[in-house]
């Protein structure tokens, strides 16, 4: 087995008297990505998410006219903020059965901070 797989696959059943409820898994170039139809791991991706959000400020006019500027805008914004949901493993939102994408192997998005000024003169 090769590439990063999740963490969950460790719990796989690999030899006999092994006691785990996931099953063996197969080398993906010789079982069609261990894709076969299956509700074996039909689960609810239920989930709150907040993916995006920005905050702004827009300084009054008259503070900037005393520095001769047209607008200044402060601002903060961020990606991947906040995710619920009872689901482990993958996150819901991946779409894991894209065929041979290479989209197999999912980790969460990383958290994105911004934060920025617009002048205008």
């Amino acid at each position: 087995m090769t590439s990063n797989k999740h963490v969950d696959i460790l719990n796989r059943w690999q030899k006999p008297g092994d006691v785990t409820n996931v099953p063996r898994i197969e080398d993906f170039a010789d079982t069609n990505m261990n894709a076969g139809t299956s509700t074996r791991w039909l689960i609810s991706s239920n989930m709150l998410e907040l993916a995006s959000a920005t905050l702004s400020y827009d300084l009054p006019k008259q503070w900037l006219e005393k520095v001769s500027m047209q607008g200044l805008r402060v601002y903060a914004s961020g990606e991947n903020l906040f995710l619920l949901t009872k689901r482990k493993g993958i996150f819901p939102r991946s779409n894991i059965f894209s065929g041979y994408s290479g989209n197999a192997d999912v980790y969460l998005p990383a958290r994105v901070f911004t934060f920025g000024l617009n002048l205008t003169f």
